[in-house]
């Protein structure tokens, strides 16, 4: 197959899935240096040809989709990164206030560097992400060529939601285990993490004190208060913490 054919040929196979250069040599029979000459040649041409993560479109039409999400300042960079790494744009951000209704600002972030130069901006001091005003819940309208490169920000973004909260539960369990210990011994415990207090509640008689604890009569407990870091941890990743 000549180069020409070849060139038209991978155009024509090329729409909104992407294709990857590897995919695209295995179809054609040639290598994949050759299919990225071609794609090079194909643009120099003046083809819209979009390369992504996952590999080659066509471009056409921007397709657009509003994400609703919630994360921490520390996390607002790499929410970023995940749209433009996966070949998409952050058009806008914006908030439903129950006074004033819609807030939004345009964003137009495209690349990291564009997220780096963001997030230093917020980062210097000048002010706060709009998301704080409404308890960090905000949405973006996110553009992209295809409805695929939307269904990659969508699940690399759920996935990075779900590592944080595999992250934080399992901190919470090793926290509430020397915790539970610690109260169990008779300690007070005071961390960022929580304050517990062991309780005990109950009617004993003064020849009882001396004895082991009977615990049809006496309950035994801890007082527990949710410290500073768990609230911000249990926030940045939308988990509730029920006590008894």
């Amino acid at each position: 197959m000549v180069g020409e054919e070849r060139r038209q040929k991978v155009l024509a196979a090329l729409g909104e899935t992407p294709l990857p250069a590897g995919k695209l040599a295995e179809r054609f029979g040639c290598s994949r240096q050759v299919i990225v000459q071609d794609i090079a040649l194909l643009r120099a041409e003046g083809k819209e040809i979009i390369a992504t993560n996952r590999g080659y479109i066509l471009a056409g039409g921007r397709h657009e989709r509003v994400f609703k999400v919630r994360h921490s300042d520390a996390q607002v960079k790499e929410e970023l990164f995940i749209v433009a790494d996966a070949g998409g744009c952050v058009e806008d951000v914006f908030v439903w206030h129950k006074v004033y209704g819609k807030i939004a600002a345009p964003m137009h972030i495209r690349s990291r560097r564009d997220a780096e130069a963001f997030a230093q901006k917020i980062e210097s001091g000048v002010s706060r992400p709009l998301k704080n005003i409404t308890g960090s819940h905000h949405y973006h309208t996110v553009s992209a060529e295809s409805e695929a490169v939307l269904d990659d920000i969508a699940r690399a973004a759920a996935g990075r939601l779900g590592d944080e909260e595999v992250k934080v539960k399992a901190a919470l369990q090793v926290g509430m285990e020397v915790m539970a210990q610690a109260v169990a011994s008779g300690f007070c415990v005071s961390t960022p993490l929580c304050y517990a207090q062991p309780m005990a509640s109950g009617v004993v008689m003064e020849h009882e004190l001396s004895l082991p604890v009977d615990r049809e009569k006496i309950r035994v407990y801890a007082s527990f208060r949710q410290g500073t870091a768990m609230t911000e941890a249990l926030k940045s990743t939308k988990l509730r913490l029920y006590l008894q």
